[in-house]
């Protein structure tokens, strides 16, 4: 019984022992290596930083970050549209993916979804 209770006790002792190491490297690790607060939102008339929802509706801004400065169109229903995309088509092409299908960090000319349709379709991107 006396053995069970060491091996119980110096069970709970190794697991509290590793979640403690695992804080502080967690804790040194965001020191040394902060996250990135990601790209800023530019307001493409004013110039002025935009502290918004990426796909806010009606709204055109640039993503500006060190490895791109992107322009980014959001229609009234927040998703991103592409400058080849024909409004007036009844025909409409939806993508669902990640933020690499939004564009988070691509020109739009540079997304797959300008590249698969030219001026034929409404592109809409969520």
């Amino acid at each position: 019984m006396r053995n069970a209770m060491n091996w119980i006790k110096n069970s709970l002792l190794i697991c509290f022992s590793l979640f403690l190491a695992a804080l502080i490297f967690e804790f040194g690790a965001r020191i040394i290596l902060p996250i990135s607060p990601g790209a800023k939102k530019i307001d493409v008339d004013t110039g002025a930083q935009l502290f918004i929802p990426f796909n806010q509706p009606n709204r055109r801004y640039k993503q500006v970050y060190s490895e791109y400065n992107a322009l980014t169109n959001i229609d009234n229903n927040g998703n991103r549209v592409t400058s080849t995309s024909n409004k007036e088509s009844n025909i409409k092409i939806l993508f669902l993916g990640d933020s690499f299908t939004f564009g988070q960090v691509f020109l739009i000319m540079k997304l797959f979804q300008a590249t698969f349709v030219k001026r034929s379709v409404q592109i809409v991107s969520i």
